[in-house]
């Protein structure tokens, strides 16, 4: 199974999914929230060490915060979006995978940067073997891996593609890694014979075309798509996802105000910023949020044994960080003022 500590994954369902931080926005928080606003620069001296985790401690030490406690902020509305919005949300949302491909006919020779739709048959010593056929795929040639899945590919796998034209034969002789999980092909040299059946442009917000948004969405033409279509899944996105955008707008906004220490990654940056919040402002794990903020994560990376989630996370520590940390946002996002 795999190990989810440092791929960023966890903490952005941690912080984002609504589901998950509903159980972190109690009421019974807000006495404390309360009694605390006036003091939150000192709550950290008046805390013991050892009422924080290891790494709240390490986090007051590393990240000097700037304005994080009534922020003002500007997340996406549904009504009267800006054409930005509906750029942004068309490009990361709906122009995804498959859906963003474009069959380019006037392009005749594979480049080093294409993506390109192929069929291909893996051969050792001539004879094909098990799992190394496939039709219809989608392959990023520079990127080495399925342009839809995002699946990598042993390497050297799309290197015989380059110059190759549409409608001809290739092959890339490759060599399987020694650790390869199939044993009768670890550390053997195959033969990948690909058909090259067409050329792709990968489509944006700015580059569709009448003929991409009817055949992709059914819409008559792009002024259609963007007018009707694309309006109507934005605002249907932003209603279905109000909570988590206003966190996400927030949790901008308080990364951009602190200062973290060159010590500390990029991918940790944020959740270093919310547990020196949590810290400050004296927000503990609650044992019934807790349990229940568990279940949820169990439930997005489907996995059933407590256990099992635990030891592929990196320990119980790594989760109730995270828990603090999705307090924290929630914290920040209940002080910050929407414009």
């Amino acid at each position: 199974m795999k190990n989810w500590k440092k791929t960023g994954a966890l903490l952005l369902a941690a912080l984002m999914t609504a589901s998950m931080l509903a159980s972190c926005e109690k009421k019974t928080d807000d006495s404390k929230k309360e009694d605390t606003s006036d003091q939150s620069s000192d709550s950290s001296e008046d805390s013991s060490d050892t009422a924080l985790t290891a790494m709240e401690q390490d986090a007051l030490s590393l990240v000097t915060l700037g304005d994080y406690k009534g922020i003002k902020v500007n997340p996406p509305s549904a009504d009267n979006p800006s054409e930005e919005d509906l750029a942004t949300y068309c490009n990361t949302n709906l122009l995804t995978g498959e859906d963003s491909l474009s069959r380019d006919d006037s392009k005749n020779t594979v480049g080093e940067n294409d993506i390109v739709n192929i069929d291909y048959q893996g051969l050792k010593d001539g004879v094909a073997f098990d799992g190394g056929t496939a039709s219809d795929v989608y392959i990023d040639v520079a990127g080495n891996k399925d342009a839809v899945q995002g699946t990598g590919y042993i390497d050297g796998f799309t290197s015989g593609l380059v110059g190759a034209t549409v409608g001809s034969t290739v092959d890339s002789h490759v060599t399987f890694p020694d650790n390869y999980g199939a044993t009768d092909l670890a550390g053997k040299e195959v033969i990948f014979r690909f058909t090259v059946n067409y050329i792709c442009t990968k489509m944006t917000y700015d580059t569709l075309t009448d003929a991409f948004v009817k055949e992709k969405f059914g819409s008559a033409d792009v002024a259609d798509f963007k007018e009707n279509y694309l309006k109507q899944q934005y605002t249907s996105y932003v209603n279905a996802n109000e909570d988590a955008l206003l966190k996400k707008a927030v949790l901008d906004a308080i990364t951009e105000n602190a200062t973290v220490d060159s010590s500390v990654s990029e991918q940790d940056k944020q959740e270093y910023i919310l547990l020196a919040i949590a810290a400050k402002e004296n927000i503990s794990v609650d044992e019934e949020g807790y349990d229940s903020y568990v279940q949820s994560m169990m439930s997005q990376f489907s996995v059933s044994d407590e256990d099992t989630f635990f030891t592929n996370v990196g320990g119980e520590d790594v989760v109730k960080n995270y828990y603090l940390a999705s307090k924290a946002l929630a914290w920040a996002a209940d002080n910050a003022v929407t414009e």
